[in-house]
């Protein structure tokens, strides 16, 4: 963890935004800067930074770790902050086949507030129309891991910063499924092979809905 470059980590969502890379090399893998599941790996680093940061026994360590552990959290909290408008009016305008990735949506001011992720909203709106896999690939899976990232850093850390992440967040989610989804669509979605796998999201509502008492959450 001492070693992992926080800009690097933060490379594809400063891509996804249209702001400065600052230089740092693009990460490989599933989260390179075409991979369709990118941003779910820091998301799980910002878990381990707070982990580490609640049971590391060593100060000078418990330092470090913070320091990296606010650092990116501000950084996406500010990114955060860029994405605009109303969470259901996001339109793509891709198709579940004519789907590239060059048309997908560079204006966060249409995202809809609360959104942050290492790319635009349009996975999450061909996933509503049931385009499969492997032309998207698990945008709510992605989704939890930073989450759940917020959650453990505001749990474990204290940092009330992604405590605000987590929060807008979960409106986001909260307003997308409730307005641009039916039960029986998003029954649907779920059950399509990799495409809607979600992950631990509803771990992640339900605590959201512990720490607020925000029903939505719930819901």
């Amino acid at each position: 963890l001492e070693l992992l470059d926080n800009d690097r980590m933060l490379y594809n969502f400063r891509r996804a935004f249209g702001v400065d890379t600052k230089g740092a090399q693009p990460l490989g893998g599933w989260d390179s800067p075409t991979g369709l599941l990118r941003g779910h790996s820091t998301g799980h680093y910002i878990s381990a930074l707070a982990l580490a940061y609640a049971s590391s026994g060593d100060s000078g360590l418990r330092e470090k770790l913070e320091e990296k552990l606010d650092y990116i959290i501000h950084e996406l909290r500010t990114l955060q902050l860029m994405s605009e408008g109303s969470p259901e009016d996001f339109e793509t305008k891709c198709t579940p086949t004519n789907a590239a990735q060059s048309l997908w949506s560079t204006d966060p001011s249409v995202w809809g507030e609360g959104f942050i992720s290492a790319y635009s909203p349009d996975q999450f709106a061909l996933l509503e129309k049931k385009t499969p896999y492997s032309t998207i690939w698990a945008p709510y899976y992605t989704l939890h891991k930073l989450m759940a990232g917020f959650i453990d850093a505001y749990t474990y850390a204290g940092n009330e910063e992604a405590l605000d992440i987590a929060k807008d967040l979960g409106k986001w989610v909260y307003r997308r499924l409730s307005i641009c989804t039916t039960p029986e669509l998003r029954a649907e979605m779920w059950s399509m092979y990799i495409a809607g796998e979600y992950g631990g999201m509803n771990e992640s509502m339900a605590r959201l809905y512990n720490i607020t008492g925000d029903i939505e959450y719930l819901e």
